[in-house]
């Protein structure tokens, strides 16, 4: 976890849904009930699901990142799985369909205070794309445009973010599905000129909501934010939270000054929209 007066920009390049996943399952299969798994019993884990990660001898940055995203701990006796994250927001048996789409949701969604990390990174390479769509930016272009704006936010000359960053970011962009990226036969980074994915979005709010503890205060701010992690205009946020917003769905829509969104179901994740899409659309 990043501390209070340090600031980290960097998006690993090599954090990739594929590294992230095959991890995470490993983690999740030999995780005894307190949590703690010793980094021998990852390694086994891996040898079985015979993993590419198995190969590499040093797992220290994929951990890092899931660290950063509160799906793990790394700590002096290993490493702890937290159980909470894992199965409310992955379920038991959808997790890995959503996979994807959720670690972008607590990676747009979940940073927090005064020093920056990774996920502020991400959700401004997702503000910019919203913000030029239909329109895109080189690589270059997208680096000049977050270090400009982690200057001004964050008062610091020192912003180490670069193209491998963006490389970081457009893993899992790409990886959602169905696309969110247009492909136009250039190096640009461009948001695919299509209605937004129910999918998408379900996942979406179920971060914000768990990230909220099921109350989520619709300010300004967390419209924005809601926008980029949706990739779609902040305007288009209410319209998109209200096609959600039905008993069956388990969510309620408070009429007040912000509104907020509540959860009113415990109901496992996703069960209640998944497979359900074209009553969103």
């Amino acid at each position: 976890m990043t501390k209070e007066g340090t600031h980290r920009f960097h998006t690993r390049h090599d954090f990739t849904p594929a590294s992230a996943l095959d991890l995470y399952e490993a983690i999740r299969a030999v995780a005894s009930e307190d949590g703690l798994v010793a980094h021998s019993e990852v390694r086994d884990a891996l040898e079985i699901m015979a993993s590419p990660l198995k190969e590499r001898r040093d797992l220290s940055k994929v951990l890092a990142s899931l660290s950063d995203l509160g799906l793990i701990e790394v700590c002096r006796y290993g490493i702890r799985y937290e159980p909470d994250p894992g199965r409310r927001l992955f379920g038991d048996r959808l997790w890995r369909r959503r996979f994807v789409s959720l670690v972008h949701g607590l990676y747009a969604l979940g940073h927090k205070g005064s020093a920056a990390d990774p996920r502020w990174s991400y959700r401004e390479v997702c503000r910019i794309l919203t913000e030029h769509a239909p329109g895109g930016l080189s690589p270059d272009d997208l680096v000049m445009e977050v270090v400009q704006r982690a200057r001004t936010r964050f008062a610091t000359e020192r912003v180490s973010f670069s193209r491998s960053s963006i490389g970081g970011v457009k893993a899992w962009l790409e990886a959602l599905d169905p696309p969110v990226l247009t492909d136009r036969g250039s190096r640009d980074l461009s948001l695919a000129d299509a209605p937004p994915s129910p999918t998408l979005i379900g996942d979406v709010l179920d971060t914000a909501l768990y990230l909220s503890k099921g109350d989520l205060t619709l300010d300004d701010g967390t419209i924005a934010d809601l926008g980029a992690a949706m990739l779609i205009p902040t305007q288009r946020v209410r319209h998109e939270i209200e096609q959600f917003v039905e008993p069956e769905m388990g969510l309620a829509l408070l009429d007040e000054e912000p509104p907020r969104l509540w959860r009113s179901t415990k109901g496992e994740p996703y069960e209640r929209y998944v497979g359900n899409e074209k009553a969103f659309g």
